[in-house]
């Protein structure tokens, strides 16, 4: 079986659930905060969005880009 990046975070969400995943210098996110927020990123667009359409990411260079990212592959 297959595992996607997706699979990878959410497994290290139950097994280092308080780890800092990402940091910048003003904030930080654990690998949780990162499954939680992600999946809540993926189930907004899927309620306003056509499935299989383009989604675009704007974003700086901060902890919340790749969550954004991540939401967009769930």
């Amino acid at each position: 079986m297959e595992k996607s990046i997706l699979d990878y975070i959410a497994d290290t969400a139950v097994s280092h659930k308080k780890k800092v995943a990402f940091c910048d210098t003003n904030n930080k996110v654990t690998f949780d905060e990162v499954n939680t927020k992600a999946k809540g990123v993926g189930t907004y667009l899927c309620d306003i969005t056509v499935p299989n359409s383009p989604v675009i990411v704007l974003s700086g260079r901060n902890v919340y880009t790749p969550i954004a990212y991540l939401g967009v592959a769930f």
